[in-house]
């Protein structure tokens, strides 16, 4: 029914059986009764290819859908997530290499991330599932990514095994163990790549000081009163600054406005400059501009080596209408 199984994952007392477009549940009921008991729990979407899922560890699956990633705890409700990039991740998926999509769970970090094809090469989706924030890596395509996993360096590998097999070169870049991001006891990300190397995640990148850019989208927002146009009159950012420079450092903010949330282009306003390196009074306070029912903030910065979160942010606008 609705497709093959394409996984089944435990979770508690039940196994859930995922299909490409329905999800059942299956739990053991003794010899007695039958063995298992198969209730169908969602019709109508399932798993848009088979390692399209990962389970978070906490009571909780996500997988990448039909229409949307979702978060899955049981039952007939499913809850999408990070909207606010996977209409992108949808528009511009390769169809034709379904198979290539990879969830996983990096859960040092609290993310998830979606391996997914595009036309010649790959990205990767990264939600943060604590801070709802997301962002889309680029790679080069002889990186694809084949297989994802945890390891635990005091006990799968060696420093010397992995050295003497396997080159550190491209997504860590790392040249040494000091050069890994060691966190509980050396585990990390671990990476299978198409051309038959081991890949791992570290902190160390060899950029020769040039930045990379980063860009961080919110979901869209109608406060409260989705049918009045809103004039935006400031953004409120809160920042922290883990390793504070009297060198400057920027981000730029921008406001991205809609008049409805059927597909039309975003209308955004002019970048605004803000300083990151910690000499910056806090809270920050911008003046973007910008008028839509809808409204969305766009964080990016290319400066490279500098340690910093926004915190909070605030969208103060006042009601109107559209002359």
């Amino acid at each position: 029914m609705n497709g093959p199984i394409l996984k089944v994952l435990p979770q508690g007392d039940y196994a859930y059986i995922f299909k490409e477009r329905s999800i059942q549940s299956m739990q053991y009921t003794g010899l007695g009764s039958g063995v298992f008991f198969i209730h169908n729990e969602v019709h109508g979407e399932g798993l848009i290819s088979r390692e399209a899922v990962c389970d978070r560890n906490d009571g909780a699956f996500v997988f990448l859908g039909h229409k949307e990633l979702y978060v899955y705890q049981g039952g007939a409700n499913l809850t999408p997530v990070c909207q606010q990039v996977t209409r992108q991740l949808f528009a511009e998926l390769d169809r034709s290499r379904l198979g290539e999509v990879r969830v996983f769970h990096n859960e040092i970090r609290k993310e998830i991330w979606v391996a997914y094809p595009i036309a010649g090469s790959f990205r990767v989706l990264v939600w943060n599932y604590v801070e709802d924030s997301a962002t889309l890596d680029d790679y080069a395509p002889e990186d694809r990514i084949t297989a994802l996993g945890m390891a635990s360096w005091s006990s799968d590998m060696t420093w010397d095994q992995f050295a003497a097999g396997q080159s550190w070169d491209a997504l860590g870049n790392a040249t040494s163990w000091d050069d890994l991001a060691t966190g509980d006891g050396g585990y990390m990300p671990l990476m299978g790549a198409a051309d038959g190397s081991l890949r791992i995640h570290g902190r160390v990148y060899n950029r020769a000081g040039e930045g990379y850019l980063s860009v961080s989208q919110t979901m869209d927002f109608d406060l409260g009163e989705p049918d009045i146009w809103k004039y935006v009159d400031t953004v409120v950012l809160g920042l922290e600054v883990k390793s504070p420079s009297v060198q400057p450092a920027y981000m730029t903010v921008r406001v991205g406005t809609q008049a409805s949330l059927s597909g039309a282009d975003i209308k955004w306003t002019a970048p605004k400059q803000v300083l990151v390196n910690g000499q910056a009074p806090v809270p920050v306070k911008i003046n973007p501009g910008g008028a839509g029912k809808y409204l969305r903030l766009e964080f990016s910065s290319t400066d490279p080596d500098v340690r910093w979160r926004v915190s909070s942010f605030e969208i103060h606008c006042r009601p109107g209408g559209l002359y």
